[in-house]
């Protein structure tokens, strides 16, 4: 079937839930609105959304431009030091640039316009409210109806990286996920690993770069390791593609890998193209049905009583949903200064941890001797890295332990007044796509946010300057500049962390608001329409309730074709 006749047919879904989206209108409620008109956002862009993925500095800049067969550095620039930092996206089309800003605002740029807004050295810390650039042009090697999409390094030191890295995760159907051939998977991918998973990305390719540095023997070293470490969290993954980013784009494409790597994505895409985005969309508009068919059969219920039996119901429901609504403000408000107590606790741990590897570090930095002086800076980095992921992966733990319980603790609302825990709803949240949950899947997206993985493996030797070897130093000299270049990445650490309080608090405000609106979509269409009927109570109006049994046989109507759609892309 050609792109022509199956965006065609991405109209039935979207027609789908506009009829929902007008019930909702109708019902006068908002949150339910608002979740359509996201997903209906998203789908209407009409393509499929392949994402670049991968922690700090593992070519992935390289890796779009050598793959959109575009000059070195001309769509997606790269360097030495971090540099994306926001969302590019890369589609066929007439060549055009424009820029997307936080708050909607969309305007047209130049090509040579491009480091001005993505790159952290012409906008330090995205000051411009970037959101996404948007690149046209004929790139030859990019599938049609596919959007390839150039991400921020996870696990920078840049906490604006990692907030808009997370927020997009949501848009992205599937991924390329690049490792490096010198720096097996670390504890930090693995967790954005599972939060990928987490956000139902449908298929994950994994790509080592950086072949053209290594031996065989190397790479297939490198790949089995991998290979077993993904195993570890659950991953099954059958191939890992070995690449050279580098020799793509320097035109040998066959021999770089990539031409190999291709060839799979492309007969993935055949295949799944069309099918993944509907599913998505579906996922996220269907649960809307059930609460607002509640309350309309509930109103419609409500016009048959007498008097008497509504006047009782009314009173007995409004007591329960005054008293429910006051324990939503009051486990808010419990889960507030959880939230807050946590944080304290997690980075006055952060600082002793920090502290206690410092003083751990200082007699093992006495130990170097002057013939141990080339190995020195290399062994000293990675003894750093691993105290500092050993000491953020404690603290995080206790962290996420505390607001999972908080979490689950919360009461949720089906049907107008039933409760369940918050276990329950984050699955109901999820499928819905809501990306709520309990536990350490909520809480690894909310910190994603603020840089959930800072301490990737090199963080510690690209600070202390590389493994450049010492010369003519004596052991004495040796020691001193290392017990400085302690301190000073210790202190950097500390600085980042001590700034990063704030930008919690935000995400704590940010996660019960969405928590809020959850409650809202289940619990309001069923005492609005509590509230409707009691306004009318007693009173004869046919077109009212020809009205309301419009809305029944319409939404109705949308339960049965949302059931025929998914049973068709199940099938």
């Amino acid at each position: 079937m050609d792109s022509f006749v199956e965006m065609k047919e991405n109209e039935q879904y979207m027609a789908l839930a506009r009829d929902l989206r007008a019930i909702a209108v109708e019902r006068k409620q908002d949150a339910a609105v608002s979740l359509i008109d996201r997903a209906l956002g998203e789908f209407s862009k009409g393509t499929f959304s392949l994402a670049v993925l991968g922690m700090v500095k593992r070519g992935k800049s390289t890796f779009c431009n050598a793959l959109l067969g575009a000059d070195c550095e001309k769509y997606a620039p790269v360097g030495k030091t971090p540099v994306s930092n926001a969302i590019s996206v890369f589609e066929k089309g007439e060549d055009s640039v424009s820029v997307e800003y936080m708050n909607g605002h969309r305007e047209t740029v130049t090509i040579k316009d491009i480091p001005q807004f993505i790159t952290e050295e012409k906008n330090p810390g995205n000051r411009k409210n970037v959101s996404c650039l948007h690149i046209k042009s004929a790139f030859p090697r990019l599938p049609d109806g596919v959007s390839l999409v150039d991400t921020p390094g996870e696990g920078s030191f840049n906490a604006h990286h990692d907030d808009i890295l997370y927020k997009y995760l949501p848009s992205v159907d599937a991924a390329i996920f690049l490792i490096d051939v010198y720096a097996p998977l670390t504890e930090s991918e693995l967790d954005f690993l599972k939060e990928i998973m987490g956000n139902d990305v449908k298929k994950l390719f994994f790509a080592m770069n950086r072949i053209d540095m290594a031996d065989q023997d190397e790479i297939d070293a490198a790949i089995g390791q991998n290979l077993e470490a993904l195993a570890g969290i659950g991953l099954s993954v059958s191939k890992i593609y070995p690449i050279s980013a580098k020799r793509a784009l320097g035109g040998d494409w066959e021999a770089s890998g990539l031409s190999a790597l291709f060839r799979e994505v492309e007969k993935f895409l055949s295949a799944e193209k069309f099918r993944i985005p509907r599913q998505r969309f579906m996922n996220r508009v269907v649960p809307v049905i059930a609460p607002l068919e509640e309350g309309i059969n509930a109103e419609i219920a409500a016009r048959t009583k007498t008097a008497e039996e509504l006047q009782a119901e009314i009173a007995e429901l409004t007591a329960r949903g005054e008293a429910l609504e006051k324990s939503q403000a009051s486990e808010f408000e419990k889960l507030k200064l959880e939230w807050d107590a946590a944080s304290v606790d997690f980075f006055n741990g952060m600082h002793r941890g920090l502290t206690d590897l410092e003083l751990g570090l200082r007699p093992q930095i006495d130990q170097v001797g002057v013939f141990s002086a080339n190995s020195a800076k290399s062994k000293f980095a990675n003894m750093l890295d691993v105290g500092m992921v050993q000491v953020f992966n404690e603290n995080i733990d206790a962290f996420n332990g505390r607001i999972a319980s908080a979490i689950q603790d919360l009461p949720v609302v089906y049907g107008g007044m039933e409760r369940a825990d918050g276990s329950m709803g984050a699955a109901e949240g999820l499928r819905g796509g809501t990306q709520l949950g309990a536990g350490k899947m909520a809480i690894a997206s909310v910190l994603g946010a603020v840089g959930i993985a800072l301490v990737p493996a090199g963080i510690g030797l690209a600070l202390i300057g590389g493994t450049g070897v010492f010369l003519n130093r004596t052991a004495n000299q040796i020691k001193e500049e290392l017990q400085q270049q302690l301190a000073n990445v210790i202190g950097h650490a500390k600085s980042f962390w001590g700034s990063q309080r704030q930008s919690l608090e935000a995400e704590r405000d940010k996660l019960i608001a969405a928590l809020s609106e959850q409650f809202q979509l289940q619990m309001s269409p069923t005492v609005q329409a509590l509230q409707d009927a009691l306004e009318s109570q007693g009173k004869i109006d046919v077109q009212y309730d020809e009205g309301l049994k419009m809305l029944q046989s319409l939404i109705a109507s949308v339960r049965e074709r949302a059931d025929g759609v998914l049973k068709s892309l199940e099938a």
